[in-house]
């Protein structure tokens, strides 16, 4: 006879013995206790998603995690997939108890790295559970970087006017192709796009926009000399 019992409940039961010896009988009454197994169990209940870090500094962030499990656990945080000179962790291994939270004390310390965005993941992991999360560092243009953008959208501003220019003077001996003149219509676009990225202070999707630039300048350049 198989009985399943649910946990944290107490059960009586009765044990009856026979002995030999003047064909006594006995019964022993007990108690049973079912007692659930031991969980380890984490909870993230606080870790950021973006980061924005301006080069050349710091920034400090927080990791808070629960044990909703029932036992003790010596938890360690990790930073996956970022350069582990970026960061230090203020006591990466600590010992969180039943129903108690920890928190991990992160700070970031960028250098002149190029202005983008980085992925990463945390990783907080137990003996017996693991939970992680990924998140993402916006590396913002110092000032320095920002007076280069300027330079850079200036020049450009400069080379836009030259090709302008030239497929102007083309038009006037020759038929200049459909393509040159869409990707200087292009390239204005992007150009006027960057400028107002720039004057919302937003040097950093301004930065993001260069390259796209560069590549429509070389394209105009080629398809004004094919002409």
């Amino acid at each position: 006879d198989v009985q399943t019992f649910t946990a944290g409940t107490i059960h009586e039961y009765l044990c009856n013995t026979t002995t030999n010896q003047n064909y006594t009988t006995d019964t022993v009454k007990n108690h049973l206790v079912i007692k659930a197994k031991p969980s380890a169990t984490l909870s993230l209940i606080q870790a950021p998603k973006v980061i924005e870090i301006t080069q050349n500094s710091t920034a400090v962030s927080e990791i808070k995690v629960k044990n909703i499990g029932t036992i003790a656990q010596n938890t360690t945080l990790k930073i996956l997939d970022i350069d582990d000179s970026w960061y230090s962790i203020d006591k990466a291994t600590t010992n969180v108890f039943v129903g108690a939270t920890a928190t991990f004390i992160i700070t970031f310390n960028i250098g002149n790295v190029d202005v983008k965005e980085y992925t990463g993941k945390f990783n907080i992991s137990s003996s017996n559970a693991t939970i992680t999360q990924d998140f993402t560092i916006k590396v913002l243009p110092s000032t320095e970087t920002k007076v280069k953008i300027n330079d850079t959208v200036a020049l450009y501003k400069l080379d836009l006017s030259k090709l302008e220019t030239r497929l102007n003077e083309l038009k006037t001996v020759t038929n200049v192709s459909a393509t040159a003149e869409q990707k200087l219509s292009e390239l204005k676009a992007a150009v006027k796009q960057v400028e107002d990225y720039i004057n919302s202070n937003n040097y950093f999707q301004a930065q993001q926009s260069l390259e796209t630039i560069k590549a429509l300048i070389v394209e105009v350049e080629s398809q004004l000399k094919a002409t």
